[in-house]
Order: C-alpha cells, then sequence, then structure tokens
C-alpha cells in the first residue's frame, strides 16, 4: 500500500509541477505556490523525509513535462509567468542528476505549448501532446546531446493533458482531452527507438484528463489521478509489453489532478497537485511491483 512519503519543502503548496528520476533520487520542479516558481527539489526514494534543494530551473515554469534516462534529466515545454492564464513556451531544459545543481539550456521544441507530458529511454526523450489549444505532435531529443527536438510523429488526435510511461523500448500515451471529442480513456503507444504516429493499444479505466501522474518499472506502468472533469483518486497499472484495458491498482489519498510522477526502480512517488480544496505539497508513494489503496498517513 501507498503512504504519505514527506512534504514538499520548499512552498506550502505546489500545483503542475514535473519531475524526473534517476536511480536514487525523485526530482520534481517547477510549479505554481500560487505563483510560477523556478525551483528544482527532490526526495531520496529509499528512505521517507520531505524535500531537499536541488536547485533551480533557467525558466520559472509550471505545466511542464519531464523525464530522463540514469544520467541526465529533461524538461519540455511549460508555461511561465504570468499565471494562471500563461502561454506555453517552446524551451527544453536539461539537468545532470549525479550531483546537485541547476538546469541547462538543452534547446527547443518543435512546438510551443504546455500541458505536455513525456516519457524516455536510456537514450531518447519524447514528448507528446500539449495545450491550449491541443496539439498531436510527438518530437524527440537525443538525451546525451544538447539541441533542438525532432519531429517523430503524431498522435491519434490534438491532445491536451494526457501523460505517459514507458519502458525501455516502448512509450505509452494515457488519456486526456482529445478534440473535438473531450475526456478520452484511450492509450496509444510508439516504439521509442524508431519513428511514426501512435498506435491504439488499449483503453484506461475511466476517461482522464488533468495530466495524472505516471510512473513505471521495466513491466508495468502506473497512471494515478486526473480529472474526469472532477478530480479522481484512482490508480491504474498496465503491462508495457502488452496491449489491452488498464487494471485497478488501488487509490490515492486524495482526489488530485497536475500531480509529478516519479520513481525508482521499485517505487512510485507522487508529489503536489490540485484537488477540490486547492494546491497541494503532499508526498505519496506506492511499491510499482504491487497493488493497493493508498494510506493516509
Amino acid at each position: 500500500n501507498g503512504v504519505t512519503f514527506g512534504e514538499i519543502s520548499i512552498s506550502n503548496q505546489r500545483g503542475s509541477a514535473f519531475g524526473c528520476s534517476s536511480s536514487t533520487k525523485a526530482i520534481i520542479a517547477g510549479g505554481r505556490s500560487p505563483g510560477t516558481i523556478d525551483n528544482i527539489s527532490f526526495v531520496t526514494t529509499s528512505t521517507l523525509g520531505n524535500t531537499a534543494d536541488f536547485g533551480d530551473l533557467v525558466q520559472v515554469t509550471w505545466n511542464g513535462a519531464g523525464c530522463s534516462n540514469s544520467v541526465r534529466g529533461i524538461f519540455f515545454n511549460g508555461s511561465t509567468p504570468p499565471a494562471p492564464n500563461a502561454s506555453g513556451q517552446n524551451f527544453i531544459q536539461g539537468l545532470e542528476l549525479s550531483s546537485l545543481g541547476n538546469a541547462f539550456d538543452f534547446g527547443d521544441a518543435t512546438i510551443t505549448k504546455r500541458s505536455r507530458s513525456a516519457f524516455a529511454s536510456s537514450t531518447r526523450a519524447v514528448a507528446f501532446g500539449g495545450a491550449d489549444p491541443a496539439n498531436d505532435t510527438i518530437d524527440y531529443v537525443q538525451i546525451a546531446s544538447k539541441g533542438n527536438a525532432i519531429d517523430f510523429g503524431n498522435l491519434s488526435g490534438a491532445n491536451g493533458g494526457t501523460t505517459g510511461f514507458s519502458d525501455s523500448t516502448r512509450g505509452w500515451m494515457a488519456g486526456g482531452n482529445i478534440l473535438p471529442a473531450g475526456r478520452v480513456n484511450i492509450m496509444e503507444y510508439v516504439t521509442i527507438a524508431s519513428s511514426g504516429n501512435a498506435v491504439d493499444g488499449g483503453d484506461l479505466i475511466t476517461a482522464t484528463q488533468g495530466k495524472p501522474g505516471s510512473v513505471a518499472n521495466s513491466i508495468r506502468g502506473i497512471v494515478a489521478g486526473g480529472s474526469t472533469p472532477g478530480q479522481v483518486k484512482t490508480i491504474v497499472h498496465h503491462t508495457i509489453q502488452t496491449t489491452g484495458i488498464a487494471q485497478y491498482f488501488g487509490d490515492l489519498t486524495e482526489a488530485k489532478n497536475q500531480l509529478a510522477g516519479v520513481m525508482s526502480p521499485t517505487r512510485g512517488v507522487f508529489a503536489g497537485g490540485t484537488t477540490p480544496s486547492g494546491r497541494i505539497d503532499t508526498i505519496e508513494h506506492i511499491t510499482i511491483a504491487s497493488t493497493g489503496n493508498a494510506v493516509l498517513f
């Protein structure tokens, strides 16, 4: 079962943050508190406790997309002040995970958007979707070298507020708001090492948008929270190398969307978010290989 992990120490509330992970650290970047912030903080995933300071983003950013390999984190797009009606940006920021420090300018995405999502293999970081308005673009960068993103292909429709997870070869996009249909439960995937359009591979249990949090190990991906349209606390899981319907995993401690999902190979961490009462600083975690409800601590 999941339990409350700790709190994000940078502020008393943090929504629309994004993150990346090393094998030992879960890293949470940006967000709104209530103004947009540039802080990067982290927890050691093998222990419980509050976040510590890692460094700062190049740009104060909320509603970006984060992913990483074992060496470098990549943060795609996002919004800059003034919030809440900030326009999307096209910048990409990088972060060296081996030591504490600030992010650096990596390059530019192919589109100017916010509310994108991302996943990565050991060599590529892939970003997709975006708002406002929704977009169907998928683009990627080679993580080891700075540079602008390259076109990868397209989603099945213009999608804002989706989420993503991957193993080393296959990346999944789950849920979102596809125009003109509205909220969707579809899951579609790509082979990360190639390029091309996403392929329909199954469904979530419910149609969900609002940037749910997602984590994965080498076997399964997990999607938590979101909105339908009110915030939800459901957690579902899906075996990455298969197609079909996602399965019920359990529940978060409370209904929320706009949460950051980061992980180690064994533990998934969900940080911050927005609940019906407003933004929160709670961090909770799950064991990826098991199932069970989160426990209010």
